[in-house]
Order: C-alpha cells, then structure tokens, then sequence
C-alpha cells in the first residue's frame, strides 16, 4: 500500500516536470557593462572633477585677510612691519664676533619686543585690574 502511493507519487511529480522543456543558459558577460551605467559613471566622475577644480578655483580667488587678519607679531609697537632677522647672518656673526651679535640682538629687541611702557601695552591694562 505504501509502495503504491509512492508510485503514485512519483509518476505525478514526472508528468509534473515534464511540463518544463529545458534551455540553454545564455553566454557570460564577464566584465561588460551596459552602455547607460558607463556613461552614468562617466557623468558622475565629470560633476566630481568639475567641483574640486571649482573649489580649488574659488578658494584661490578668495582676497587675503586685512586689518585683523594679520599676524600680529609680525608689527611693531608703531603699527610698521617687523624685518624678521634672518638665521645664517646671526650665526655667522656668532661664530666670528659674540659681542657684535650682542650689539645686533639688543639693537632689534628694541624694535622687535613689546614696549611695556608705553600707553597701550598689555602690562599696563593687566596692572589696572
């Protein structure tokens, strides 16, 4: 009895799968894309270029800070700018002659150095407090 149902079974399931004919599978595209995926990645990569040479060219043209945008070690007490005293010359100058350097440094902190003095130094507004 068992047998016979499973016999049953069985040609039913094949009459079942005999209703699919079967078909050749298609042949591989290995690493083609279609046409309207290259050109989308084509456009993305043009806007991605075209906003960093935007960028690059905007922030080029961007004028250079005045007024309070200067670094304001670079200006003496007078408000006129500072020579930085350059390294090589003071070294020379060391190594030949120690107390013309001397003569040099103490020349430049007079211009160099805040004047604590004078009507507007920081010394003078930290003593009022």
């Amino acid at each position: 009895m068992k047998e016979q149902k499973m016999d049953e079974y069985d040609t039913a399931f094949e009459s079942y799968v005999r209703q699919f004919e079967p078909q050749r599978p298609g042949a591989l595209t290995h690493g083609q894309t279609a046409p309207f995926v290259r050109l989308r990645r084509w456009a993305a990569a043009a806007i991605v270029v075209m906003v960093v040479g935007a960028s690059i060219w905007w922030v080029r043209q961007k004028p250079l800070p005045t007024g309070g945008g200067a670094n304001p070690s670079q200006f003496g007490a007078q408000g006129q700018a500072i020579s930085v005293l350059p390294m090589m010359p003071l070294t020379q100058l060391a190594l030949e002659d120690p107390t013309r350097l001397d003569a040099k440094l103490s020349e430049a902190s007079r211009s160099m150095l805040p004047d604590f003095q004078a009507a507007h130094s920081m010394l003078r507004v930290l003593a009022k407090e």
